[in-house]
């Protein structure tokens, strides 16, 4: 994807991490993703709502597009527990829940 313009909140993981498209991993625990970074966890970016007004220190913004950006799993889980039910192991522990943060 070709990035011409980042700034707010997460901009800085732009430098060493390629941005992806949401893909039906993703879009499994973030049905609205657009896009995510492949860092130690999942960085999945939402765009805003219309009507909320932009705020960097919450919003990062790719190409003039606002976006809510959060961190879930790792990539490799998604794709792991994908087709089993929604409950996935992180340290031992099992979970429910579809975000870590």
């Amino acid at each position: 994807m070709l990035i011409n313009n980042i700034y707010g909140r997460f901009a800085l993981f732009f430098k060493d991490y390629e941005l992806k498209e949401a893909d039906k991993y993703i879009k499994r625990v973030f049905p609205d993703a657009e896009f995510y970074i492949d860092y130690e966890h999942a960085l999945v970016f939402e765009r805003i709502r219309e009507d909320e007004e932009i705020n960097l220190d919450y919003h990062t913004v790719i190409n003039g597009v606002a976006y809510d950006g959060t961190f879930t799993s790792n990539y490799n889980e998604l794709v792991k527990y994908f087709d089993e039910s929604k409950v996935f192991t992180c340290n031992g522990k099992k979970y429910e829940q579809e975000t870590l943060f």
